[in-house]
């Protein structure tokens, strides 16, 4: 099973879903799910030993940067059996063309709060966000615990790790019967 994972933030960026996508990637290749490719928007990502990454400039005009995501999002899903999108606007035009003309399953996360509720806020992003919506096998709103920071000197509590492992098994087990599919 190919996988793409379709993201408008990944690290070294900070935001939450940025670390949520690299953490999800790293244990779907970890689990042997599937093989994973990130489509994103950087300069320099941060590597995931196994998972292939590509990305479209932040630097360019914003006509000129959703145009060249689009067409790389073209040609990397080429092969995939699977999508996985996080929300977020500069995604949702791109895969609202590349899923028409694909027709692959797609699952949406909306793991960006603040992109969510701006999308609810904007005629035009709400009608993106709603039409992935509906093209998608399933929409999941669960968003694992962050990664615990471990401090020099300091002992992370066990349930801290137990909890946060806990979470992404949770979260895992509602993705993996579409990634088996």
């Amino acid at each position: 099973m190919k996988l793409v994972i379709i993201s408008p933030l990944y690290p070294p960026d900070t935001a939450p879903s940025a670390l949520y996508v690299k953490e999800l990637a790293t244990r779907i290749i970890k689990e042997r799910l599937a093989d994973v490719s990130i489509v994103t928007y950087g300069n320099i990502p941060e590597k995931i030993e196994g998972v292939k990454i590509f990305c479209t400039s932040k630097r360019k005009s914003l006509f000129v940067r959703l145009f060249l995501y689009t067409r790389l999002l073209f040609a990397i899903t080429k092969d995939a059996d699977f999508l996985f999108v996080e929300n977020g606007p500069s995604v949702e035009l791109p895969m609202s063309i590349v899923g028409s003309l694909r027709k692959l399953p797609i699952v949406f996360h909306i793991g960006d709060t603040a992109a969510h509720k701006r999308a609810k806020e904007s005629v035009i992003l709400n009608f993106l966000e709603t039409a992935l919506v509906k093209r998608s096998i399933l929409v999941v709103h669960h968003m694992p615990l962050s990664r615990p920071e471990v401090l020099p000197y300091q002992e992370l509590p066990p349930s801290v790790g137990e909890n946060y492992e806990k979470s992404w098994t949770e979260h895992l087990a509602i993705i993996k019967p579409f990634l088996t599919t």
